[in-house]
Parts: C-alpha cells; structure tokens; sequence
C-alpha cells in the first residue's frame, strides 16, 4: 500500500466513536428526519382540515371507509395476524389508518428498487448451478432433501450441493480469526455485504487487510445497509471507503422523502473470497459481535464458513443486489467453480426476498418443524411469531417432538421481549421448552432436526425477518458440522434457564405493554 493509501486507512480508523446525538440532529441525517417529518405533518394538518371543515360528515363517511377497507383486507392473500393488526389501525384510528393503508399499497418510491431487483434476480439465474444427477440422487435416497431443493429452486432460484466443506463456529470471536485468515488469502475478489458496519476493532482489522488488498489489485466490494447512516457511521462513508480502493454501495438509503421502500432492509450478512469461501450467520460487523464491546453482557452468536461448490451461490445473491443497486456488472468472471472432495451430505444456500409474496425463510422453518420425529431446536434473539409460525411450533410439540427455543435473558430490545413473552403460556401449554440465556443476548438465528438437517443464517422469528427484510441462510443436510452445532445447543442450554409453566409470570407493566403491542407487532 503506498503511503498515501495507508495514510488515509488510519484516519478512516482513527475515528471510532459511534456518531453523537449532536452529529445525527445537525448532520444530514438529521435534516433527512426532519424533512420526512414535515411531511408527515402535512399529510396530518390536510386531514385535520378535511375533518375540521366537514366535521358532520366526519363519523359517518369514515364508519363506511373503514368498512369498505375491512372488506378489501379479509379478501387479501395476506397473514392473518396482519390483516388483524389492519383492522385494528382502521376501526380505532381510522383518519390515520386508511390514508396509511393506501400510501403502502401503492407503494410510492419503491417500484424502481422492485423492477431493478427483479431484473438481476433473472440475470443471475441464468448462471445457477442445476445438478441433475445430484437431485436424481437425492429423488431416491433422501426425499426430504430433495423435497427442499425442489421448494427453494422454485422459489428462491437456489441449487442444492454436494462437494461442499462447513465450518460451524458458535461465537463470533471464533468466526472472525477465521475471516481474518481467509481474508489474507484472497487472490481475485473479496464481496462483503451487511447490515450493520461501525467502526471498532472488527471492522478495522478487516478494513486494514481489505485496502492492502485493494492496494494489491484484489477486487474489494462492499455493501452496507443505508440505516447505518442513521447512527453507526457518516452518511458519505462510502466515499472514504471509495478512497482507499473499496468500491461501495449503500443499500437503500434515506432521503428526505417518505417512501414505503424504507421498510425493507437488507439484514444479509455475506462474505465471499474468490468463489472458494465464504460465510454466513448472525454476525454483522462491529465490536459487540465479538464480544470487544459488552452492550448487553456476553453476546451469543453463530456463523456457518463453506468451502466449496456452494460458494458460488453466494457469489451470485452478493452480486443480483449488487448490480440491482447501481450500473449491472458481469457474472461469469466471478464463477471460477471450485470444488473439494466432501462425501458427507449436502448444503443449499437460499435468499429470501420480500418483494414477492412467498416468504422463504419462514417456510424453511416450518418444513423443518414439519419433518421433525426426535427433536427440532432453536435459537433466535426475537419470538414475534404469526399465526402460522406459532402452529406449526405447538403442532410439532403436540404430536412429541423436542421442541425447544432459546432465547435471551438479556434484551436488546424491550418491547420486542415483552412480546415474546405473550407467546410462552401458550407454547409451554402446548409442550414447547423456553430458555432463557442467563449470561447476555441471543443473537443467533439457528435451528436443528434430528441429527441430520440445521439452518444457519440470517433469519429471525419475527415480523421483520419473516415479511420486510432482504435475508439469506445456509440448509445444511447430513454433514460432519451437524454434531458440532448440537454441541453448542447442548453447551447454551447448560447456561441457560428453563421457563417453568408452573412458576412463571410476567410482571404486570411487561404484560400489559406485550398485549397491546400484539395489535401492531407487524408493524414494529
């Protein structure tokens, strides 16, 4: 790296602290939040005056309205959760409800991000891996693998492989001396493509080796979420990213407009390094994630490493958002098939978009639930569950499955723990086993069946995960790996606390807010 380059990598890293209140209000964040607050304003001063000015008309053509609108809900292919949080916006706020209604129905500022993605998710499919003799195989031998390669080939444009190693690391700590390593390797291109990115220890040994890299001719790419902007780093940062070799797109950033696209974020975390390697799970790039900075006592997350075939399935969702977020590059280049000798099982790393009606991640979960005979275990760090979601748990618990969720002791977020625990009488009733991670928070999105099938990835158990974000995960399927993740169920349940039916009772404050936020839990 010539001393320049070098130069500007250390003031990059020298400013480390997360962005202050002052900076988010009186920066271009703040302006933004300002703007799409004035017309929020607006849009409430015009209904106002409507209602002001024909205030006797008022009662009686909202009372029709909200019926109307009921009737155009019921008859929609959607959850029934949402169309109940619907009904309960319109009947008790109906001025507010039924312009909201409408405003995300027509989806205003969000067609133009839809037809791009759209168009590069049928570029890319063109170069998908279809092993036919693989799924004769699988037709034969293993039904049930085939029947979710089937599934996520149709809906989800994913390939099912073999000749493919997994790496299953249970703390972040673990999975980021490894990145670091394969990171020092890379010879033609490193994608990297998350959440969340801030500045800190992680992140910086990161950003050291991917300048020398850059510096050396390896391609860098990196994607970022744009609601980092709003707290975790500048809004212009990809520019000084851009100046030290790092070619950078921002994900859906904010604007001063109000716009339904804004709801749907890309929570993915990929890693690729040359179509040989690459990484999946929970962890995002910044200190808590390795446990460097305690934000809510020891944090507990997975990541999945493959090496292999199904590498470039990877290499293909980095670069369908890539190419969907500004000017389209090629995908041949970067397809270089590389494969290793592995005779254990199979993996199939899928995507989950929310721009159709099929959710993905959700249906891999309930397959999973569904097909379980011994045990199906789980860890997530939020349990807002549909309707559907919440069936299919009890349902597996009901006919003698091993169902059990691990959860955090310590929340993240308040409102989204007390809703989980609206959920615990009814599935400890039904046979579900709660527990609770005494040392810290459960960042891990993780199940396991039987011995023989696991997911690693991405998606949570809520609302969000399920219906509004970008996701991504990895269906692992008889592989060595397997025993390993039920090591780290087995170590997590020793440190955590069995929810007792017969004991437990949430405070009166904590159930009162979980109730009512039921209303609008896919909302939130």
């Amino acid at each position: 790296m010539d001393k320049n380059n070098q130069g500007r990598v250390l003031n990059l890293l020298g400013k480390r602290k997360r962005k202050s209140w002052i900076n988010i209000v009186f920066g271009r964040t703040g302006i933004v939040c300002i703007f799409i607050l004035l017309q929020i304003i607006f849009a409430f001063l015009l209904f106002y005056d409507f209602w002001k000015r024909y205030e006797g008309v008022y009662f009686s053509l909202t009372g029709i309205l909200s019926l109307i609108f009921m009737v155009i809900i019921i008859n929609k292919p959607v959850n029934n959760s949402v169309k109940l949080t619907w009904f309960f916006i319109i009947s008790v706020f109906p001025v507010a409800g039924i312009p909201l209604y409408i405003y995300l129905r027509m989806d205003i500022g969000h067609k133009a991000q839809k037809h791009f993605i759209a168009e590069e998710q049928k570029r890319a499919l063109a170069y998908r891996v279809d092993d036919k003799e693989l799924k004769l195989f699988l037709k034969d031998k293993e039904r049930f693998l085939f029947d979710q390669a089937v599934y996520l080939e149709k809906y989800s444009d994913a390939s099912v492989f073999a000749n493919t190693a997994t790496s299953y690391f249970p703390s972040g700590e673990d999975a980021f001396s490894h990145m670091l390593c394969d990171l020092e390797k890379a010879e033609k291109f490193i994608f990297l493509e998350y959440f969340i990115i801030e500045e800190g220890l992680m992140f910086g040994r990161i950003l050291k080796i991917l300048a020398d890299k850059a510096a050396s001719g390896v391609e860098v790419r990196l994607i970022y979420d744009g609601l980092n902007a709003l707290a975790r780093v500048p809004y212009s940062y990809y520019k000084k990213l851009e100046d030290i070799g790092i070619r950078c797109r921002v994900f859906s950033p904010f604007t001063p407009f109000v716009s339904s696209h804004y709801n749907n974020r890309d929570h993915r975390k990929i890693l690729v390094i040359d179509n040989k390697i690459s990484y999946t799970g929970g962890i995002n790039l910044a200190d808590e994630y390795i446990n460097r900075k305690n934000v809510y006592g020891l944090w507990k997350d997975t990541c999945l490493r493959l090496e292999g075939e199904a590498v470039s399935s990877m290499t293909l969702m980095f670069l369908s958002i890539w190419n969907s977020i500004g000017h389209g590059d090629g995908y041949s280049p970067y397809l270089e098939k590389h494969s290793l000798s592995e005779e254990d099982g199979c993996v199939i790393p899928y995507a989950d978009s929310p721009l159709d009606d099929e959710r993905v991640g959700e249906s891999v979960y309930q397959n999973i639930l569904g097909a379980s005979c011994s045990y199906c275990w789980i860890m997530t760090p939020y349990l807002i569950l549909d309707g559907e979601m919440l069936s299919s748990l009890t349902r597996a618990a009901k006919r003698g499955v091993d169902v059990r969720i691990i959860l955090p002791h310590v929340p993240d977020k308040k409102y989204a723990f007390a809703l989980a625990k609206t959920h615990y009488r009814e599935l400890l009733s039904a046979g579900v086993s709660i527990y609770e991670f005494l040392p810290g928070f459960v960042h891990s999105k993780l199940f396991l069946s039987d011995d023989r099938v696991a997911t690693v990835g991405t998606v949570n158990l809520d609302y969000r995960s399920l219906y509004l974000h970008f996701e991504n995960g990895v269906m692992i399927y008889k592989k060595n790996s397997i025993k390993d993740i039920r090591s780290d169920f087995e170590k997590t349940f020793s440190v955590s606390k069995k929810i007792d039916l017969s004991t437990w009772k949430p405070g009166f404050f904590e159930g009162l807010c979980g109730s009512l936020l039921k209303f609008v839990a896919p909302l939130l």
